[in-house]
């Protein structure tokens, strides 16, 4: 008896015989049964350092599914951070193997250089998945009231999705209180 992985024959089942079914044969003639192993696994590869493409390579090759989501991170953009199962685990041809990949973090936008109103510049941010701290600047001139004159961290700088943007914004004059008679 010999044993043989199948990828259609399940393990314990004969694959095939020699000589083939239907040969006659003389009395203690010795037939030779196959038997199946199942599924022959397959190592899933290490992967994490590799960028997007090669991972995804070298998994179709093996006759595995890439699965790829993407997260921010300060590592290059492509690269596999994570990968389910690990290195090392058997799986069986087919099956999916998920990846997470660094994408780059989001700039953050220019709400500053303009001077425009501190309600459009918070949607903006906000928008560009920013949120937003306020900060009076009582020494702005007057005429900047209401309009943003600064913020942090600069524009164009990259912060992760959900980070806070300060932005400072001309205070508006208080009235100087009249002595009363």
């Amino acid at each position: 008896m010999t044993h043989e992985f199948s990828d259609v024959v399940e393990k314990g089942q004969v694959i095939s015989q020699s000589p083939a079914p239907g040969t006659e044969l003389t009395k203690g003639r010795t037939i030779t049964l196959t038997v199946s192993k199942g599924r022959e696994g397959i190592a899933v590869p290490k992967l994490t350092g590799l960028s997007r493409a090669d991972a995804e390579s070298q998994l179709k090759d093996l006759g595995l599914v890439p699965k790829t989501t993407e997260q921010e991170s300060s590592n290059d953009p492509g690269t596999v951070l994570a990968q389910d199962p690990p290195a090392g685990t058997t799986v069986d041809k087919g099956a999916t193997v998920s990846l997470t990949v660094a994408k780059e973090r989001p700039e953050v936008p220019d709400v500053s250089t303009d001077n425009p109103p501190v309600a459009d510049a918070q949607k903006e941010l906000e928008q560009a998945g920013f949120k937003v701290k306020v900060k009076p600047n009582p020494t702005a001139p007057p005429e900047f009231a209401g309009l943003v004159v600064g913020q942090d961290p600069a524009p164009g700088e990259r912060r992760s999705s959900g980070a806070t943007v300060t932005i400072t914004v001309g205070a508006e004059a208080t009235p100087t209180p009249t002595p009363s008679p």
